[in-house]
Parts: C-alpha cells; sequence; structure tokens
C-alpha cells in the first residue's frame, strides 16, 4: 500500500496507510504497558509520547470512529438504519465477548494463587479480586473495570450506537451532533461527570477510583465521534480530502510542526525534571483535557499533511519523513497487527497481565533484560496476528 491515494467514492478501496497506523498503535500502547508493569525498556523510548502530551487512545478512538463511518455508512445507504443497528450491534457482542474473555484470561494466575497486595496484579485489578461474584457482576454491568480494559469497553459502547450517529449526519444534523458532543466532553472537563460517580460508588459501596474505569466515557466519545463523521464524509466524496490535504500543506503545514515542536520541548522538560507536573499530564490524558487534544490535532495533521502528499509537494526534509513513514507503516510487522486489532491488543492485555503476575516471582530487572522481555512480548503480540491472517485466509505479505 504505498500510494496515498484515499478511497474512491463511496469506499471502494481501503484507506493508505490505516493497518500501519493501528499496528503502530498497537506497539506503542503495549510498550507503554509493559514497562509500567515490568521496567523502562529501550523500545519504551521510540514512540511519540517522549515527545507528546497524548498518548495511544486517542488514535485508536479516532481511527475507529472514522472505519465505522465509512463501513456503517455504506450499509445505512444501501439498506436501512434499523439494519445497520444490527450490524453494528453484532459487532459490539463480538468485542463484547472478546472483553469477557480478556478478563478471565488475565485473571487466570488467581486461579492458582491467591491475589497479593503487594502485586502489580493487584493495582491493575483496582485492588479488588476479579474472580468474586461482585466484582464479575459490576464488570458486566460496565461499573468495575480494571487497567486496560477501557478502550475494548469504549468499543462496545460506540460502535453499537454509531449508527445513530450516521443517521444524524444524513439527516443534516451534523451542527447539532457536534454541538451535543462537546458539551458533553466539557461535562467532564468541569468535573460535573464526577459527582454521577460518586454517587454510583456510594450506592455499590465502592471506592470512587475503583469504577467506572480511568477513560470517562463522557470524555472519549467526543474523538469517536468526530472520527466518525470523518469516515461519513470520507464515503461520501474522498476527494474533498485531498482538496483539504492541498490547503492544510500550503496554509497549516508549518504552524501544525510547529505546535508538536512546541510540545515536544514542553514533554522533553518533563521528562529530564526540569518541570515537575507530569501527574497532570496523565490526568489530562484520561480526561482528554484541552492540551492533549490540540497536541494530538497537531500531529495527526501534519502526519496527514505529509502522507498525502505527492513528491513534488515536499521539500527535501519533508520528502524523506514521508519516505521513512512509508516504510515504517507499510512493514509487515506493523500492518500485520493493524489489520488484526481486535486479537492483537486483547493478546497485548492479557500478556501484560501475566507479567505483572510473573514480576512478583522475579527478581530480573534492567534495561537490557526489561528490553528483551518488551521485544518477546511483541513476538507474541505479532505472532497472534499472523495466526489471525492465516484462519482468515489473507496473504501475510506486504500490502
Amino acid at each position: 500500500m504505498t500510494s496515498t491515494t484515499l478511497p474512491s467514492q463511496h469506499g471502494s478501496k481501503r484507506v493508505p496507510y490505516i493497518d500501519g497506523i493501528r499496528g503502530y498503535l498497537i506497539f506503542s500502547m503495549t510498550m507503554a504497558h509493559v514497562s509500567a508493569v515490568w521496567g523502562q525498556s529501550l523500545l519504551s523510548k521510540v514512540t511519540h509520547k517522549t515527545f507528546s502530551v497524548f498518548y495511544t487512545g486517542e488514535g485508536f478512538m479516532f481511527i475507529s470512529g472514522m472505519m465505522i463511518g465509512i463501513v456503517f455508512s455504506k450499509t445505512y445507504v444501501s439498506t436501512s438504519l434499523a439494519n445497520t443497528f444490527s450490524v453494528s450491534l453484532r459487532r459490539g457482542l463480538k468485542i463484547l465477548r472478546y472483553y469477557i474473555a480478556v478478563y478471565f484470561l488475565s485473571a487466570l494466575p488467581l486461579v492458582f494463587v491467591e491475589l497479593d497486595a503487594e502485586s502489580q496484579l493487584y493495582y491493575l485489578f483496582r485492588q479488588t479480586d476479579p474472580l468474586s461474584i461482585e466484582s464479575f457482576g459490576l464488570f458486566l454491568g460496565a461499573i468495575y473495570r480494571p487497567l486496560m480494559f477501557d478502550i475494548l469497553y469504549l468499543y462496545v459502547v460506540f460502535i453499537s450506537l454509531s449508527p445513530l450517529i450516521i443517521h444524524l449526519v444524513k439527516r443534516q444534523k451534523l451542527v447539532w451532533l457536534v454541538v451535543c458532543s462537546f458539551f458533553l466532553w466539557t461535562t467532564v472537563q468541569y468535573g460535573l461527570t464526577g459527582k454521577f460517580i460518586e454517587k454510583v460508588a456510594a450506592t455499590v459501596g465502592f471506592e470512587r477510583l475503583y469504577l467506572l474505569g480511568s477513560f470517562d466515557t463522557m470524555a472519549w466519545q467526543f474523538v469517536f465521534v468526530l472520527g466518525a463523521i470523518v469516515g461519513i464524509k470520507l464515503y461520501d466524496d474522498a476527494s474533498c480530502f485531498v482538496r483539504l490535504g492541498v490547503w492544510l500543506r500550503k496554509n497549516m503545514m508549518a504552524l501544525l510542526f510547529g505546535v508538536c515542536v512546541a510540545f515536544a520541548v514542553y514533554k522533553i522538560l518533563v521528562e529530564i525534571g526540569v518541570i515537575s507536573i507530569k501527574d497532570q499530564i496523565f490526568s489530562s490524558y484520561l480526561n482528554l483535557g484541552f492540551m492533549t487534544l490540540l497536541n494530538f490535532s497537531a500531529f495527526a495533521g501534519f502526519v496527514f499533511c505529509v502522507l498525502s502528499a505527492g513528491a513534488d509537494d515536499l521539500n527535501g526534509p519533508g520528502l524523506k519523513c514521508k519516505q521513512i513513514l512509508e516504510r515504517l507503516l507499510n512493514s509487515n510487522f506493523l500492518t500485520v497487527m493493524g489489520r488484526n486489532t481486535l486479537q492483537t491488543y486483547s493478546v497485548s492485555v492479557i500478556v501484560v497481565y501475566w507479567l505483572a503476575f510473573m514480576s512478583f516471582y522475579t527478581q530480573i530487572n534492567g534495561y537490557v533484560s526489561n528490553t528483551l522481555v518488551a521485544v518477546l512480548v511483541l513476538a507474541v503480540v505479532y505472532a497472534s496476528g499472523r495466526i489471525q491472517d492465516r484462519r482468515m485466509g489473507r496473504s501475510i505479505s506486504k500490502p
């Protein structure tokens, strides 16, 4: 997939680079999770997180919304809203099955040992025994979510409801959709949803911090909705995005790059200890704060400018950047993981939970050994994508 041509009218072609981008997000997320439970490694430093205040969830949500907007638009236009809901609910149920399976497989070590308060698993399961009937009931009720389970849960909710987004856009209600979505996002920024969570916690007798996950649904729907709108418009008329790329490169590319550089300098100062507000950055990420969204938007916009450009549209450094990005995003390693994200994401979470269990019983630690562990985890995640490719009868060669 070396062409930068966008999908033709009504989505007859696959979006360029999409598998490679999703594969990179799997890689970046996995390395962050491995580092959190096992220790920092060389691979954890070679992602965009070293130079940004956004992480990977934003990319997952936006791209998922965009792809759902493209795929479900075709179903909506060719059939009906009711049939589109039927398709979306089936997809949501499939992800729900993975969600439950990942829960039990992540908790599998606890079948053989007790949950120790000093172990990483105790932290990952939010200081709660996941095998208790009460915990599993709250898990099914979407009240209790262990760490790293938010994205799968949000997929179930957003994908199941996405036909409503398509219906509103097709019915010329785009402005109202964006306004309502933005309003829900602001309720999180001003702490209004926190009061609701406190009431739920008091009702079920749990600590507030252990409930309703790390990603607030009302905040993260905003990125998914924006992605879905892009996907719907891309399905309707891909040529408008070609024109958008031309306009951005002409008028905004330098500004987008400058914003990215400013955030990179800021994040490096945080990393080396000159500025000590790292917790605030993470808190802003979990709630999708304004600065997080600004950094993500600038980064995504700049990458779009580069990848959508032809050889004659960029100067020397820009052309070199495009060539490097193309080589990475078209690599077999990233594309295999990216076209099987449900499997590779699920496997990555399970393996990280098992690593957390093992870390309590081993003294192996160090930069080199941590890097070897990270490579092993990536190999397992990649292998799961290859297995899924073979199950589906897909070629495992480069796209």
